[in-house]
């Protein structure tokens, strides 16, 4: 599809993520941070150092618009943004004077082609893993390329989310990105409709 669509396999992967959110919590405004390098600048690629940065993504996801096109019009948008990633997020809203916003949800595709792309995942079944304490954001993916496939890493806040509740959304991204790459044109509500799981509302709060 992304290919197809000469767009990146990052926004195929995104905007179903965007869809996943919207379809669990039952919001059509979706406001998600994305994770990047900070690396555009030529000055900065042989330096040392972390300079990973956020941009604030927010996007409406209406049920009755094609994958297609909402793939094409969040592309637009993250190209866009992405002009502006070397600007500090914090400087944005300190010269705007207004509170930098909680956003509860995050998505990270790590760009790591160079040492990925020719190895191959050994296996494709699901684990659950103890003792991560650096969690920034109540959801957080992290999702690398392989040769055969994609690794999905769930971070989450234990004291918000059940193991079961991130495995149920794991199974409904990818019951997701297998329906809407099997036809672009089709909607979420079209997904919704044909009853590939009950209409559930998960979260209360906003994302």
């Amino acid at each position: 599809m992304a290919r197809e669509y000469g767009i990146t396999l990052f926004t195929v992967m995104f905007t179903a993520y965007l869809t996943l959110l919207s379809r669990l919590t039952g919001q059509k405004e979706i406001c998600c941070s994305i994770i990047v390098a900070g690396r555009d600048h030529a000055a900065f690629q042989g330096v040392m150092g972390v300079f990973v940065n956020s941009i604030l993504f927010n996007t409406v996801i209406d049920n009755d618009e094609q994958f297609e096109s909402a793939l094409k019009r969040i592309n637009e948008d993250v190209l866009y943004g992405f002009q502006y990633q070397s600007y500090p997020m914090e400087l944005v809203f300190e010269k705007l004077n207004i509170k930098f916003p909680r956003v509860p949800v995050s998505f990270n595709m790590l760009n790591m082609q160079d040492v990925t792309s020719s190895k191959r995942l050994d296996t494709f079944e699901n684990e659950h893993i103890e003792g991560i304490r650096d969690v920034k954001f109540d959801l957080e993916p992290y999702l690398v390329e392989y040769e055969n496939g994609i690794s999905m890493l769930w971070v989450y806040r234990k004291n918000l989310f059940e193991p079961s509740t991130i495995e149920y959304m794991c199974t409904q991204y990818k019951e997701l990105l297998e329906y809407f790459t099997g036809d672009p044109q089709r909607s979420l509500k079209d997904y919704t409709e044909e009853g590939k799981k009950e209409e559930t509302v998960l979260f209360s709060r906003s994302f």
